[in-house]
């Protein structure tokens, strides 16, 4: 992989179905992750961690993989231990020790590096060709995310992105907390010239705002200026279903793009 510029996400990828293909996996509930690192010379622990969701280590053709014991969930853990395989057989000739936050095991924009491993991660629990036709068809929802986190048994957070990156539909993602939006990823294929200002304010008309305890039950129509008062002369409609997670203060918004 390269050391520097942009990451090389097909590699990252590739390297995962490689991984699968070399093991014979062909059903999600075949993807057990403590083995397929074992297999590679990785041990798989729980401990704690301080400042750190998840931790690699190599020395040699040996390595161990910490994950933090405050990791609860299920899916959670499992994207963790993805991640660091990811680094394991893409960046052996980079560092001995990679350190990784709960940032760099959800954020899709920080370095090279990590966005390769989350990359290869989603790749590796999710692979596309276990995912199609099976969700392809199906009406844009929050409830294909949640359909796709129960059959990979993976978080939902994980989940969405997945469904929102892969899927050939003009769909985005929002996460936002205590008012302002904390961060966002969109279709780069189909909404490469749509954005959201940095920690931008949640308008009242948006569903994110409006929603309590729960979920909406199904996409809504809302106004363009709910999420995009800078975009003018915009056409087509705008659909919003949002989900609130209280443990964590966040609200997860899927935004869908009806065009004329």
């Amino acid at each position: 992989m390269s050391n520097s510029g942009e990451p090389q996400r097909l590699v990252a990828e590739a390297r995962a179905q490689k991984l699968l293909a070399r093991f014979g996996l062909n059903r999600p509930s075949e993807i057990i992750l403590e083995d397929i690192a074992y297999a590679l010379g990785v041990e798989v622990v729980y401990a704690p961690l301080t400042g750190a969701e998840a931790h690699l280590i190599r020395v040699g053709n040996k390595g161990g993989i910490t994950i933090s014991d405050r990791i609860m969930e299920r899916g959670r853990q499992r994207f963790a231990i993805a991640h660091e395989i990811g680094h394991w057989e893409l960046h052996a000739g980079r560092t001995q020790v990679f350190l990784c936050t709960a940032a760099d095991l959800r954020d899709y924009q920080s370095s090279p590096e990590e966005i390769e491993a989350n990359t290869f991660a989603s790749e590796l629990l999710m692979p596309m060709r276990m995912m199609l036709p099976k969700f392809k068809t199906m009406e844009p929802s929050l409830a294909v995310a949640e359909l796709i986190a129960n059959h990979f048994e993976v978080s939902l957070t994980a989940a969405t992105l997945r469904y929102v990156s892969k899927f050939k539909l003009p769909l985005m993602v929002v996460f936002s907390s205590k008012g302002r939006v904390s961060w966002w990823r969109r279709n780069e294929d189909q909404l490469d010239y749509i954005f959201l200002e940095q920690a931008q304010s949640l308008s009242p008309e948006s569903r994110a705002a409006q929603l309590g305890k729960g979920s909406d039950l199904e996409l809504k129509q809302v106004p363009w200026t709910a999420w995009f008062p800078h975009l003018i002369e915009q056409t087509g409609q705008l659909y919003e279903q949002a989900r609130r997670f209280e443990n964590y203060d966040i609200t997860m918004s899927l935004l869908f793009f009806e065009p004329k």
